[in-house]
């Protein structure tokens, strides 16, 4: 074979090749061993030189040379795909062809990719603030945010157009001064509340204990009770006979003799009264080992006092815990046995 593969090709230049024609290489340096020459059907066959087919395809690799046929839908992108026999394989989802409007990104619809309808900022808001919708486009707002907020802390309007936190406080309650700005109370104790103050902050305090109201306080829990008659309240007797209870009145309907007794215990400021109504009238009767006074008179243990007269009444108030009662209030001229 000559060595210039030039004067070759320009002394018999061909434009088409048969399956028997020999195809010469050669390389350099130009020794004996540096050329070589194969049929074009093998030629051929080595680098398929039919197998594009149509526009778009590529040109891959399996374990031989392949066709990798364009995609079928337009905006399909090529991906690695190592299941497939090329290792190649179009997107199922699609992405949009053109660039659309100004301002507009791509997102997934949950099939396919395409321009959104929002539009968005193309530049960096100042620092601080934050893109969120105005109704009509994405933009950022005009308040500032923190970049750093600690734990718990809580986001509020610190000055015009500027959002800054509030720090956590432990055990307290969230109040405002009378210039409107938001601060958190002193840790709060056991029974308290928060209790106003015209013109100033609330803030917490303590309910205290009066008269004949006690307060106890515990964890969460505020208590008061009365030492003396709490929600006294007045009872219509039917029959003829009827068992007091403290703090308690008894209006004492029934035509006959109406016998009301006195409980057995009783705390000290306890009370009951009878209201007389019955022709017959009442008797209010001291349990064992309990007396009745009546200014300077005592009733035996266990005795009584008695109404003369249809509207006489009686408050009695125990003096002694379960065992002395003294008469508060009387209607009528009682008898005392």
């Amino acid at each position: 074979m000559s060595k210039n593969i030039n004067q070759v090709y320009t002394a018999n230049p061909i434009t088409s090749n048969l399956s028997a024609d020999l195809m010469y290489f050669g390389r350099s340096p130009y020794g004996l061993t540096d050329d070589t020459a194969m049929l074009y059907s093998n030629f051929a066959a080595q680098f398929s030189a039919n197998i594009l087919t149509t526009k778009g395809d590529l040109y891959t690799f399996s374990t031989v040379n392949a066709r990798l046929a364009v995609g079928g839908t337009n905006g399909q992108m090529l991906q690695v795909a190592s299941s497939a026999a090329t290792g190649l394989a179009w997107s199922t989802a699609t992405y949009p062809i053109t660039s659309g409007t100004a301002g507009k990104v791509i997102i997934s619809n949950g099939t396919n990719y395409l321009t959104s309808t929002s539009v968005f900022p193309n530049t960096v808001g100042a620092a601080g603030r934050i893109l969120r919708s105005d109704g009509t486009v994405n933009a950022y707002t005009t308040a500032t945010y923190p970049d750093l907020v600690s734990a718990n802390a809580i986001l509020f309007g610190s000055a015009s157009n500027t959002v800054g936190p509030i720090t956590a406080a432990p055990s307290a309650i969230l109040v405002s001064s009378s210039a409107s700005v938001p601060a958190w109370s002193s840790a709060m104790t056991n029974g308290q509340v928060i209790i106003g103050s015209t013109g100033a902050t609330p803030a917490a305090g303590t309910i205290s204990a009066s008269g004949n109201i006690t307060v106890t306080v515990g964890a969460g829990t505020v208590a008061l009770s009365a030492t003396g008659a709490a929600g006294f309240v007045y009872n219509n007797v039917a029959g003829t006979t009827q068992s007091a209870a403290i703090n308690q009145g008894y209006i004492n309907g029934n035509a006959g003799l109406t016998t009301v007794t006195l409980p057995g215990t009783a705390a000290q400021g306890s009370v009951i009264a009878i209201q007389g109504l019955g022709a017959a009238g009442w008797v209010m009767t001291a349990a064992a080992g309990q007396t009745i006074k009546l200014g300077s008179s005592t009733t035996t243990s266990g005795g009584s006092l008695a109404s003369t007269n249809l509207y006489d009444a009686v408050e009695i108030v125990c003096i002694t815990a379960n065992t002395t009662w003294g008469v508060k209030s009387v209607v009528g001229n009682l008898t005392v046995t």
